[in-house]
């Protein structure tokens, strides 16, 4: 009986310490941080070569400090520091609409990115086209509170 409780104890102890919180019904109370960019296959870029998309662009890339915010209203921005990052203006038509743990950012009519929450995590897959080759891009942006 001892052996069952211990273990029903260690089962408790873990389970509680093992969940992460699911941020996914409450999407906008947070920013959506930019964490990694994988790239497959690997892609040159000024003669270096990565599957790692995000140091591929360099450290005053635009892509540095990104940061996703869904509004209640329906409309999102995007916030970066950087070289030029003063070029990716936000406006009224970058709507975003949310069907199950799937969130779809409409740019306008001109571009949509569709990305899949799971617990803390959103994470789209897209493919960019360079010259004459394809390439598959990963993006994984993290939940941080808002301030």
């Amino acid at each position: 009986m001892k052996t069952k409780l211990t273990f029903l104890g260690a089962v408790l102890i873990l389970a509680f310490l093992g969940c992460k919180k699911d941020l996914s019904e409450d999407i906008t109370q947070y920013h959506w941080v930019l964490k990694s960019q994988t790239v497959t296959p690997a892609m040159t870029l000024n003669g270096k070569t990565s599957t790692n998309y995000l140091s591929l662009q360099g450290s005053d890339g635009c892509t540095k400090d990104n940061k996703l915010s869904l509004n209640a209203d329906g409309v999102f921005s995007v916030s970066s520091t950087g070289a030029l990052c003063d070029m990716m203006a936000n406006n009224a038509t970058q709507k975003w609409v949310r069907t199950d743990n799937k969130v779809l950012l409409k740019y306008g009519t001109s571009f949509e990115e569709e990305f899949e929450i799971e617990k803390d995590r959103m994470t789209s897959t897209s493919t960019i086209s360079i010259g004459d080759k394809s390439y598959l891009l990963v993006t994984v942006r993290k939940a941080e509170k808002k301030k």
